[in-house]
């Protein structure tokens, strides 16, 4: 990107279910523009709420930026969806080199589940030389020790043990390089035939198809604030193994975090206090957004709950009355309680179909 380009293409990715998070990841980019950036905005639409779309829409008389939908609801039905809570909508960021215009150069793809705390102009100037992507390595893994990773890295991937592990939640994406080599064709190939192999399919596909295609980018680009005490405490680094990032970038990251990426359990809980900072400044940010008294997400408790009594309709319908009544005391908002309810009982039901499954497979 030269000095002249003051526009930025940014991707993200949302469902139904993660529109309110999309809407305040929308805001927290905004937010942080630097004087004179337009950002392009494009949405891999999986069913995002009418609401949600009018009320970004009404940041446009106070922001520059554009924004577009691309409803991809009917690709991937036939891919699998690995071993967590996961959807088609996984593999929409594989499109993407598709889907903008061959005028753009370069995108970065976000989920939407994500808090930007600085301008992306900066990490827009990496140097991806002849690389497809840049991305952040996977710190979760490296901190749960080599018998995790041989097993992830080695029995599920086939790659030596200290072999690099990128997330995919967060990709820097040099399209001229990507649609040159093809890249998208062969990610899409290779999830359609080997998708239900992997536990995590598009970023064990991503990392597998794109071997040497992919440069490490700095760790504050994907802060996880499941991991912010231990760093500013300086003790995280110590077990941390096979990864490039050093102590001192550690705590530089997380002290100053261009990127906060909630992934997996580490949703901000709105029924209890927020355990740290970062997930402080998330709510911060809420109230800035017409979802101040809207879940974004839904408590973990629940998911554990709705997946212990997935085999026990009796103790589903006990444990969803018992959460309804919790809910109604420490969370009274209109609405609340049936939009858990709701939630719960999805949840049920797909714990439900995890374990079927399992059992199929035992047999």
């Amino acid at each position: 990107m030269t000095a002249s380009e003051a526009s930025l293409s940014i991707v993200f990715s949302a469902d139904r279910n993660f529109s309110v998070p999309l809407g305040l990841a929308v805001h927290s980019l905004l937010k942080h523009a630097a004087p004179g950036r337009r950002y392009d905005i494009h949405v891999l639409d999986g069913g995002v709420r009418d609401d949600v779309k009018d009320v970004i829409d009404t940041w446009r008389s106070s922001h520059d930026f554009t924004i577009s939908y691309h409803d991809l609801r009917q690709q991937f039905r036939s891919c699998g969806s690995g071993s967590g809570d996961f959807t088609a909508a996984m593999y929409y960021r594989f499109l993407i080199p598709d889907l903008l215009p061959e005028t753009v150069h370069r995108a970065l793809y976000v989920d939407s589940d994500v808090m930007f705390l600085q301008d992306c102009g900066e990490l827009f100037q990496t140097d991806l030389d002849d690389y497809c992507l840049g991305a952040v390595h996977d710190v979760y893994l490296a901190s749960l020790g080599d018998t995790v990773r041989q097993s992830r890295i080695v029995e599920d991937l086939g790659f030596p043990i200290d072999h690099p592990y990128y997330l995919s939640g967060q990709l820097l994406m040099n399209l001229d390089r990507m649609r040159a080599t093809q890249a998208a064709e062969r990610l899409i190939r290779y999830a359609e035939t080997h998708s239900h192999l992997y536990r995590f399919p598009d970023q064990d596909i991503m990392n597998i198809v794109l071997e040497g295609e992919i440069k490490t980018i700095p760790y504050k680009w994907c802060i996880m604030p499941c991991f912010e005490k231990e760093s500013l405490a300086g003790t995280f680094h110590t077990r941390l193994k096979h990864i490039p990032y050093g102590a001192d970038e550690i705590l530089e990251a997380t002290r100053r975090p261009a990127l906060v990426h909630f992934a997996g359990g580490s949703k901000p809980d709105s029924t209890s206090p927020p355990p740290t900072q970062l997930e402080a400044t998330f709510f911060r940010y809420r109230k800035e957004t017409p979802w101040t008294k809207e879940p974004p997400y839904t408590p973990g408790y629940i998911k554990h709950a709705a997946q212990a009594a997935s085999n026990d309709p009796e103790r589903a319908r006990r444990t969803a009355a018992a959460l309804m009544q919790c809910l109604r005391a420490v969370y009274p908002i209109p609405g609340a309680p049936k939009t858990f309810r709701i939630l719960l009982n999805a949840y049920i039901r797909i714990a439900a179909k995890w374990r079927h499954m399992r059992r199929n497979k035992a047999a």
